[in-house]
Order: C-alpha cells, then sequence, then structure tokens
C-alpha cells in the first residue's frame, strides 16, 4: 500500500472537517467558534485527523493497519515486521533485500540468513558437500568432507607431510595422497628406493647405509667433493669409493653451486630474489610452479600462489576468484559492466548484455530490462497491474490511481478507480459547497442545504453558516454553550450590548450591578445603595480618607484635615483633626495644599516663612539660629586651658559653654599641651604646639646618676588623659595581660585598663655600644598613692645580646634616687621575658616607680611596655 497517499488524504479529510464542518461562528460581531467532535473520542475536528472514526484520534496506539492511528502524521511506525526476499525459494532471504511490511509478502520469509539467495542448495542448514562453495553458510568452505594431498616436488609418487592442500575429488597437479617422502627434492629417495652405501636414507627408513639392515653391501658407490660443507657434492668432481666414504666428499651430486652453502637440493627457497637456492632449475620468479612468472616481476600470473590461476586457466564463474588473469568482475559472465544480483550485484539477468540497470525497459514484453525488480505491467509502480492486460488499475501511467488508492475528494479524479462522484463524498446527492452544490459538510449525509437546523446541537444542518448557539442572532453565542449572550432571546442583550445604567437589565452581560457605575462594589445611594459619588470608583464607603484633600472619600459626610493652630498657613504636616463637613476651611484647619515644616504651631510669629534673628528662637523652623544675621565661629576647648580644637567647632549667636574663640590647641585632651606652655626639655609632648616634639628619653651617661622626671611633666604616660588611645609611638599594656610565662609569679588578668589606672611606657632608652652603664627610666602616677595599698609593675624585657643582662625595678620616694627593689632579674641571652614585681604603698603622695636596665657589655637590650597597677591583685608572689 502508498501509505504516502494515504496520508495526503487523511490530512486533506482532516482540513475539510475543521473549515466546513457545522461548528459555531463567529458572525459579524467577532464571536467564539465551538468544534465539534464527531466521532465522540474527545478530539475535536481541529485535532483529530479522522472525526470520522473513534479509534483515531492524537495519542492511540498505532497498529499495522496501514492507517495513522495516532494522528502523527505517519502510518504505521514502529509497528511493521522486516521480511527477507527468497529468491531461490529454500525458506531463507536475503539480509540486502529487506522489506517492511504489516504481514509477510509472497516471496519473503523472516529469516535473513542465505549467503546465496540464487541457489536453492545454499542456505543454513544444508549439507556441506565438496564442491568449492560454502553450502550452510557457516563462513568456511568444503570442512569436513575435502581430502588432504600432500606436495610431490620430485615427481617420485610420495609427498611431502609438511606441504598440504585439502581439495575435492583428484589430487591437485604437483600432489599424492601418500605422505611419507623423506626427501621431496630427490626422485630417488623415497620408501620404495633401494638402500644403498652413500650416507643416505634412500628408503626412508630412517637408517643410512651400514645401519640399515636393507643395504646392498655389494655395490660401490661414486662420491663428489663438497666444497662448502652443505652435504651437496660438485657433479664435476667426483671419485668411486667403499661405504664410508672420505672427508670433503659427499654421494650427492645435485649442488648447483658448491661454493655456497646456502645454495643445495635441500636449502630453502627464496623466491623472486634471482637465486635458484633448492637447485631445481625453475624459475625463481613462478612459486606456484605452474609455468608462469609472477605480475610483480615482469610475468602474466595475478597470483604466483595458487597453480591454478594464470592466463592459461580456465574462468569458472561466481567463486571470487580471477582464474585466467584477466583482471574482470568474476560476477559479471555477460560483461555488461554489472555484477549479478545472486551475488551482490544490480544484474538481474548476467547471461544477456541487454539486461542491467542501465537497460532500457518495453512495457508489457514480460521481461524486466532496466533489472528495478517491478512489475513489467505496472508502468506507473504503484503496484497494481494495469486492467489491460489482466490486472485492476484504470490508469497505469498515473501511481496514484488505482484499486486500492485512497480517494482524494474534488479533485476531479476517481483515484481508487470506483467510479463514483469525486464530489459528493457522503453520497447524499448534493456537492461540496463550490463544486457546482451547497453541501457544508460533505461527509455526513444528514447535512445539507435542504436540511432542517436544531439549535444548540452543534450541527449546522440547513448549511446556512449561521452558528447554531445564537437563537437571537445578535452575533454571539448563548453562554450556556460556551458564549456570552447572557440572554439568547433578546438580540439587543449582548457583550456588544451598550448598557443603560439603573434600569435594571444587564444589557452588556457582564454580570456587574446596574446601580454601581463605577464599579466600586457599592451600589448609588440614589437607588438604595450608600456609594456616595457612583462615578468616582475611589470614593465609597470601604476608601481611606486623605488628611487634607477636601474629599469625603469614605462617604461618612466628614473629612480629616491638618492642624493649624496657631492659624499661620502653615501645617506640621502630620497632626490631623476631624471636620464635621467636606472641607479644610474652618478654624484651626489645613488642607494638603498648604504648606508644611511648622516646628511651633502654638505660635504664628513661627514658621518657615519668619526671618531668622539672635533672639533665643529658632524663628524659621531651620533647626537653629546658625543663619540669623550676627553670628560667630566657636572652638571645643575640651581640656579647659583656654585653648580651641580647630576641628571641632559650632556657629552661635553667643560663646557656648565648654567654647572658646581661639582654635590653635594641637592637643586638646591634655591641658598642659597648648600654644600657653613652654617646651620641657624631658617631656614626650610637644608642649607648646609649636610642631616640635619637646626632648624625652635621653641615655644617661655613667657620671650623671639616675635620670629623674618629675610627675608634673607627666613624663613616660602613654594615655595621660585617659582615653583609652594610647598615644604616638606607645604601645598598649592589655596585649600582654595574663601571661604566665614567667614562673607564675604574677598574675595581671585581674587588671583592666583604665580601671585600674595602668600606663604603658616608651621603649628604654639605648646605651652606647659596648659601654657598661646603668641606665635608668621611671614612671610616675599622677593619681594619689594610698597607704598600705598593693601594687603591681610588669614589663617585657627583650634581650638581642648573646650575653645575659640585668634588668631591675625599684621604688622611689620624693625623687631623692633611693629606694626598695622589687624585682632583680637577669635576662637571658636573645630572649623576651617578662619582669614582674610588687609593693606596699607607703603613705607618701610622691612614690615613683623606676625601671634599670644595665650590666650591658654587647648589642643593647630594650625593656618594653612598663605597666603600674594600683589595687591589683597579686598572686604567687614569691
Amino acid at each position: 500500500m502508498n501509505y504516502a497517499y494515504l496520508r495526503i488524504f487523511i490530512m486533506t479529510l482532516a482540513l475539510l472537517v475543521a473549515g466546513c464542518g457545522d461548528k459555531p461562528s463567529s458572525g459579524d460581531s467577532g464571536g467564539d467558534t465551538a468544534v465539534e467532535d464527531a466521532d465522540g473520542d474527545g478530539f475535536t475536528a481541529d485535532d483529530d485527523c479522522d472525526d470520522g472514526d473513534a479509534s483515531v484520534y492524537p495519542g492511540a496506539t498505532e497498529v499495522c493497519d496501514g492507517r495513522d492511528n495516532n494522528c502523527d502524521d505517519e502510518i504505521d511506525e514502529d509497528v511493521e515486521t522486516t521480511f527477507y526476499a527468497d529468491a531461490d525459494e529454500d525458506g531463507y532471504g536475503n539480509a540486502e533485500n529487506p522489506i517492511d511490511d504489516c504481514s509477510m509478502p509472497s516471496g519473503y520469509v523472516s529469516d535473513a540468513r542465505d549467503c546465496d539467495d540464487g541457489d536453492v542448495n545454499i542456505h543454513p542448514g544444508a549439507a556441506e558437500v565438496c564442491n568449492d562453495a560454502d553450502d550452510n553458510c557457516d563462513g568456511a568452505i568444503d570442512e569436513g568432507v575435502s581430502t588432504t594431498y600432500y606436495a610431490d616436488y620430485d615427481g617420485d609418487g610420495y609427498g611431502d607431510v609438511t606441504d598440504t592442500r585439502d581439495a575435492c575429488g583428484t589430487a591437485p597437479s604437483g600432489f599424492t595422497t601418500d605422505s611419507d617422502d623423506c626427501d621431496d627434492t630427490n626422485a630417488d629417495i623415497n620408501p620404495a628406493a633401494d638402500e644403498i652405501c652413500d650416507e643416505i636414507d634412500n628408503n626412508c627408513s630412517g637408517d643410512i647405509d651400514l645401519d640399515d639392515p636393507l643395504l646392498d653391501r655389494s655395490v660401490t658407490t661414486t662420491y663428489y667433493v663438497d666444497l662448502d660443507g652443505d652435504g651437496f657434492g660438485d657433479p664435476g668432481a667426483s671419485g668411486e669409493y667403499t661405504c664410508g666414504g672420505i672427508s670433503g666428499y659427499v654421494l650427492d651430486d645435485t649442488d648447483c653451486d658448491d661454493s655456497d652453502s646456502a645454495i643445495n637440493p635441500h636449502a630453502a627457497e627464496t623466491w623472486y630474489d634471482g637465486i635458484d637456492q633448492d637447485c631445481d632449475g625453475l624459475s625463481d620468479y613462478d612459486s606456484d610452479y605452474d609455468g608462469e612468472d609472477s605480475d610483480s616481476y615482469g610475468g602474466l600470473d595475478c597470483d604466483d600462489s595458487d597453480s591454478a590461476i594464470n592466463t592459461g586457466a580456465s574462468e569458472t564463474w561466481y567463486d571470487g576468484v580471477d582464474q585466467n588473469c584477466d583482471s574482470l568482475s568474476d560476477y559479471d559472465q555477460d560483461g555488461d559492466g554489472y555484477d549479478s544480483d545472486a551475488y551482490s550485484g544490480l544484474d538481474c539477468d548476467d547471461t544477456d548484455y541487454d539486461v542491467s540497470p542501465i537497460g532500457t525497459e518495453t512495457w508489457y514484453d514480460g521481461i524486466d530490462g532496466d533489472c528495478d525488480g517491478a512489475s513489467d505491467y505496472d508502468q506507473d509502480g504503484d503496484g497494481y497491474d494495469t486492467d489491460v492486460y489482466g490486472g485492476t488499475d484504470c490508469d497505469d501511467e498515473d501511481a496514484l490511481v488505482n484499486t486500492d488508492a485512497t480517494e482524494i475528494w474534488y479533485d476531479g479524479i476517481d483515484q481508487d478507480c470506483d467510479g463514483g462522484s469525486d464530489y459528493d463524498q457522503d453520497g447524499d446527492g448534493e456537492s461540496l459547497e463550490g463544486y457546482g452544490d451547497y453541501d457544508c459538510d460533505d461527509m455526513d449525509a444528514s447535512i445539507y442545504t435542504g436540511a432542517t437546523d436544531t439549535w444548540y446541537d452543534g450541527v449546522d444542518s440547513n448549511c446556512d453558516g449561521a452558528s447554531d448557539y445564537d437563537a437571537d442572532a445578535d452575533g454571539f453565542d448563548h453562554d450556556s454553550y460556551g458564549g456570552d449572550d447572557c440572554d439568547d432571546t433578546d438580540s439587543a442583550v449582548n457583550t456588544g450590548a451598550t448598557d443603560t445604567w439603573y434600569d435594571g437589565v444587564d444589557s452588556n452581560c457582564d454580570g456587574a450591578s446596574d446601580y454601581d457605575q463605577d464599579a466600586d462594589g457599592y451600589d448609588s445611594d440614589a437607588y438604595g445603595g450608600s456609594d456616595c459619588d457612583d462615578r468616582n470608583s475611589s470614593i465609597s464607603p470601604a476608601a481611606t480618607e486623605t488628611a487634607g484633600d477636601e474629599i469625603d472619600s469614605d462617604c461618612d459626610g466628614g473629612e480629616i484635615c491638618l492642624v493649624d493652630a496657631d492659624g499661620d498657613g502653615y501645617t506640621d504636616g502630620i497632626s490631623t483633626v476631624t471636620s464635621s463637613d467636606d472641607d479644610c476651611a474652618d478654624s484651626g484647619e489645613g488642607s494638603a495644599s498648604d504648606p508644611t515644616g511648622d516646628c511651633d504651631d502654638a505660635d504664628a510669629s513661627i514658621n518657615p516663612g519668619e526671618t531668622e534673628t539672635c533672639d533665643g528662637t529658632d524663628n524659621n523652623c531651620s533647626g537653629d539660629e546658625s543663619d540669623a544675621p550676627g553670628t560667630a565661629t566657636f572652638y571645643a576647648d575640651y581640656d579647659g586651658d583656654g585653648y580651641g580644637d580647630s576641628s571641632a567647632s559650632t556657629t552661635a549667636c553667643t560663646v557656648p559653654s565648654g567654647y572658646v574663640t581661639d582654635d590653635t590647641d594641637c592637643n586638646d585632651e591634655v591641658d598642659f599641651v597648648n600654644p600657653g606652655e613652654s617646651a620641657n626639655p624631658y617631656s614626650t609632648w610637644d608642649a607648646d604646639c609649636d610642631g616640635v616634639w619637646d626632648k624625652a628619653n635621653e641615655a644617661v651617661t655613667t657620671t650623671g646618676g639616675p635620670f629623674i622626671f618629675d610627675s608634673s611633666s607627666n613624663n613616660l604616660f602613654g594615655d595621660p588623659d585617659r582615653d583609652s588611645t594610647f598615644e604616638s609611638g606607645y604601645t598598649s599594656w592589655t596585649s600582654y595581660v595574663g601571661s604566665t610565662t614567667v614562673g607564675g609569679v604574677v598574675d595581671m588578668t585581674y587588671v583592666t585598663y583604665p580601671s585600674s589606672e595602668i600606663y604603658p611606657s616608651l621603649e628604654l632608652p639605648n646605651p652606647s655600644i659596648g659601654v657598661g652603664i646603668v641606665n635608668e627610666a621611671f614612671i610616675s602616677p599622677t593619681f594619689p598613692v594610698v597607704s598600705g595599698t598593693d601594687y603591681a609593675v610588669c614589663m617585657v624585657a627583650v634581650n638581642d645580646t648573646p650575653d645575659n643582662q640585668g634588668m631591675r625595678i625599684f621604688t622611689q620616694t620624693d625623687y631623692d634616687g633611693g629606694g626598695s627593689s622589687i624585682a632583680n632579674v637577669t635576662v637571658l641571652a636573645y630572649s623576651e621575658q617578662y619582669v614582674c614585681g610588687s609593693w606596699t604603698a607607703l603613705a607618701t603622695a610622691n612614690e615613683a616607680v623606676v625601671i634599670a636596665a644595665g650590666n650591658w657589655t654587647g648589642n643593647p637590650g630594650y625593656g618594653t611596655h612598663i605597666g603600674v597597677g594600683a589595687g591589683a591583685i597579686i598572686a604567687g608572689i614569691e
């Protein structure tokens, strides 16, 4: 079956059903269209490729029936069976000639294992016979049925057991069935020969000369000189000797080159090198001994390994062997250039030169002249013979026309040759509209121009083209049948009509209240509703009032206004008051259009429109008086020394508390640092703010004694203003709190800065290199020392010299150079150690702590990060 034409028919049929079926029409007003499901399979004609067959629809199971069951535009996909041509009718098909069909065609089988579909005797399961063919299609030829023959090169009737050939029938030329020859290069040596005294096993018994009991001892033997020692003598140099001979002579005289031991009758022949290694006198270019040299060496033999192949041999067709070496195809017997189709070729008659794939087809003569395999009585190739020669095809020149073709309606062609009208598919006597009559559904005999229409059944029975769901003919289908006409008995009511408000009729079928014109969900208060403005959807009882917009948005009869208590025309933009009417013009009321920003709504002289004056009042609500005429800039004086910080200023009418007019203080956190102070040569500060740090922490000479600093200069304080921020060059003590690296001598974790009055120091000054001196520095707290209170001091001593160094901590009273020792520690070379000590304070306010580093003999070490703690808890001191 030609499925392509069937597919065309189905698609055409679907289009006709979709285009001409009795379905809802939109009319002139653009209404919706209802598409029918004629066969009731759940799919309308828009999607169903055959809406007249309930078993055909998208998603149906495809079955092998020559139809597109699932509407995917393919016929019998994935359900057909593959069959193979069985030309020799032996029950086995040709794998290279398949066909897909729903049932097995004549001349085809399901088994594709035939290796020769032109020979009924060749197929899987056939008995293998000795005929040089693969009878049972197992890939082997004559296995188990051929005879083994042995090469008999010397022609004595006995063959070489190592050189065999399997063949059928008689032995090939040069071969024999006997394999007992022990020297197949010498015809005098074989099992039937007499054993003579010549040092050769003449009779192939395995014994030589005197060792063989069959030796004829009366016979003398001629020996030949063997110059190359290969066991074969020179026929030109001989002598007679008794059995056994003499050294350098042998009985054999067949050596053709006695100067080369690699050349003798027993040597293996090396073919094609021009040398007769085995001394047989034959051509070195004829390895198969057929008398023709190889074509690779100037000869004509195209296969020098097979004596049956040469230019004089007879060609055996179809065996794949070029026996006569003519280089022509072995499968093209008629020489027309095409191999036989029995051997994978294209020639359907390899005995007739005029029959081939390029042959000329003569129709209706019974001969397949062009080998296309088609019937000679089926000119159009549609699979149906012409009715002129006993077939059924009424037009053998058109492949789309035959008795089993699918009729394509309305094309004027009788595809299926049934002789019926091509324009009346349903046979109701009326042609499809556009083809002479007005049948709007030519697939249903009950639908034509003379039929009676029934409303709402989805069928345009009378073919008038009007919607079957629009009884009032207003162009809108009934809303009960997929349309939107809420009253299909009144043509004035439909979705295209204009609604007349407040008449109680939903003329436009929108389903909304006829008394809610603004569609805000509330009917007009003129018709029993609560909407005070039925033309504005933002006004209804559910709306939220907007303060000061002078609109009664929630229909409660009043308005929310902004407050203007002082009546100056300014509001704060936030405070509101409820009005008894819908305007905001009453006393104390302000509207949304009034300016905002009033910072004092109780005083009409204070608002953003007033002019600022230096009267202590923020007249224009700017936040301060800085914009008033006559203001000045003042600077913060945090340390109270009369000098201000230039980075902290304010603008005011009068001097604020804590501010001054001077901005030249370089450190507004320390009261002894300002331009009015004098430079202190022992201070670590820039006391006079001249931009140069005062001299401090100088090294002390050996004759100068202890270098004393007094507390009034606050020497060595890392954070004198106690703001928890160390000044430049100081290191935080807290980085060492909690360390227990000094044998558990002290635990400073209880000390919390600044409540415990911890004072970090600078590094101790360096001594001169190589001079043994004692340098001292101390830190003097400014807080009063309380008698009987425990105090602690810790430091980190760093020694970067190869020698141990001494480190001492002691107290000093009244700066007199005396005191009591707190700690005296040796700091190991190249180490960093904690040095800690404690003491009980005396009843003296000026008690201080001195740290001394001495006994340095190499590079200096440093004592750093000194701290004193008042009220610290000391633990584990020995």
